[in-house]
This record gives structure tokens, C-alpha cells and sequence, in this order.
């Protein structure tokens, strides 16, 4: 009963969600050469499923760069990952603690309501716009055809922007977050064995400094 309640308490989105076969069918070198991973983020209907891998088999990717084993995937830190990536989308922040929902705090909170049990555990947060070419501080606007979106350039060039492919967002993310030493630490942690990434998207005002992005929450277990 505890995984179940926890699925339920962590938001009703995700009494639906299910396992990603891209990170369990898929070695890292087969899921980069997958078609439709390399087809560009479809705005209007992205799949999330390959974004979530494609951040998933880019981490192992960085691990195997650096002599780390490779995690395995885990669905209860899935689960707890993307309950936190739409709580911080609804209330509007962007945090490791969740200062809205005192049973959800800490990511140890959320990790262990899931129904997960480690003996340790770590987490990455990301907010990163799916665009492939962006300039700080530019306003973007947003084309809308029939309430979809077709494209967004520069409103101070007219100039239209590339969209990330699944797999170049997700090698992206980790790009920025080995960047970082806190982030750097847990992607390359030896302890770690799973992890479970969750995400979601978040559109903006047709005209605004805000790109379409992915707020991506990764967990670790180990």
C-alpha cells in the first residue's frame, strides 16, 4: 500500500505512468541511433518518454566516459522525479526543498513516499529551454498557427530558431550539469547504482525572454 499511496499523494498526473522501455530496452550507443531520437522536439506534442531518456542514456554516456558504471533504471524514482518536475511547474519555483508541500520537502521525502529503499540517494534538478540556438537576454517570439506553435525566432533579428533533437536536449543537459560540481558529483557518484528521471514541459507567452523548456528532475539511488 505504500508505493501505491505515494503514486497517488505525489499528484493524480501520475496514476498513468508507466515504465520507459528507452531506458530499459535500449543499451546508451542504440537508443543515440534510434530515428526517432534524432527527429527534432515536436513543441506541440514532444515525447516525453525520449526526452527522460535521452537524459538518461547521456548521463550513463558521461559515466562510461569516466570509468563509472553505468546506473539502471528505477521506477519509483521516476515516479518521485516526475512528481517533483510538476509540483515545481504548478507552484511556480524551481528547488531541491519544497517549501509548498511539507510532506514532500526533501528529496529524500519524495524518494522514500515513492516506495523506493536506498541506502543512499542524491538528486539533479535542470530548467533548460529545448532550443538549439539561443542568445542570453533576446526576447523570442512565439508563430502560432490555429492555436500551435510553428516556430520562434529572434524579435530582434526575425531570425528563425532551431529546435534540440531528443538526443542532442538530453547530451545538453548534461553538458550544463557536469558543469556544475554539486551535479558533476552525483552524475559520477560510484554508490549510485538507478536512476529515474521526470520532466515537464512548460510553453510561454507568444512574446517573452522565456523559450519553451523542460523542468527535468533526476534521482539517484544507491
Amino acid at each position: 500500500m505504500k508505493a501505491i499511496f505515494a503514486i497517488i499523494f505525489l499528484t493524480s498526473g501520475l496514476l498513468g505512468f508507466a515504465q520507459n522501455d528507452y531506458c530499459t530496452h535500449y543499451t546508451t550507443d542504440q537508443f543515440f541511433n534510434l530515428p526517432e531520437a534524432l527527429e527534432p522536439i515536436d513543441l506541440n506534442n514532444p515525447n516525453i518518454a525520449l526526452i527522460e531518456a535521452a537524459v538518461f542514456h547521456a548521463a550513463n554516456g558521461q559515466r562510461a566516459k569516466h570509468g563509472k558504471p553505468i546506473l539502471s533504471y528505477n521506477y519509483e524514482l521516476s515516479v518521485a522525479a516526475l512528481g517533483h518536475s510538476q509540483e515545481m511547474k504548478e507552484k511556480n519555483f524551481f528547488n531541491h526543498i519544497n517549501s509548498r508541500n511539507a510532506s514532500n520537502k526533501t528529496f529524500m521525502d519524495r524518494i522514500a513516499l515513492s516506495g523506493a529503499t536506498f541506502n543512499t540517494t542524491g538528486e539533479n534538478l535542470s530548467k533548460m529551454d529545448m532550443m538549439a540556438t539561443t542568445k542570453k537576454d533576446f526576447r523570442y517570439f512565439t508563430q502560432l498557427n490555429n492555436g500551435k506553435y510553428e516556430y520562434y525566432v529572434d524579435a530582434s533579428s526575425n531570425k528563425q530558431l532551431g529546435v534540440n533533437t531528443y538526443a542532442s536536449y538530453g547530451r545538453k543537459v548534461i553538458h550544463y550539469l557536469m558543469r556544475s560540481k554539486g551535479h558533476r558529483a552525483n552524475l559520477l557518484e560510484t554508490k549510485f547504482t538507478h536512476q529515474g528521471i521526470g520532466i515537464t514541459i512548460i510553453h510561454n507567452s507568444r512574446l517573452t525572454k522565456e523559450l519553451p523548456k523542460a523542468y527535468m528532475t533526476q534521482n539517484f539511488g544507491g
